[in-house]
């Protein structure tokens, strides 16, 4: 009877390891599936990124292009190079256009300025 004993509790313990080791098999697959989907996330943000510099480079040259085929013959290259430069950092782009000011009635000109 002891020896039925012994070998149902060594098969319970060995039935248990091996419940154990498919447990940490299951772990280590679900920790590898995180890992590739991790990289995957991090190729796919690599790709987004460079496709954002590639199109910022094409809006640059298309740019550069514009303003080359639309200068006068006239302008300085130093002019030309100074407004490229304003583009590019958006300086012109984000500026109002300026407005005019009204002209003065004839009756105001010569006024002083408290009148």
């Amino acid at each position: 009877m002891a020896a039925a004993r012994r070998e149902a509790d060594r098969a319970a313990a060995e039935a248990e390891r091996e419940e154990a080791a498919r447990r940490e098999v299951a772990r280590a697959a679900a920790e590898a599936a995180r890992v590739e989907e991790a990289a995957a996330a991090r190729r796919a943000a690599a790709r987004a990124a460079q496709a954002a510099r590639e199109q910022e480079a094409r809006e640059e040259a298309a740019v550069a292009a514009w303003m080359e085929a639309e200068a006068p013959e006239h302008e300085e290259p130093a002019v030309l190079e100074a407004e490229r430069a304003a583009v590019q950092e958006g300086g012109i782009a984000n500026q109002p256009l300026p407005v005019p000011a009204p002209p003065i009635p004839a009756e105001m000109q010569g006024a002083p300025a408290w009148a």
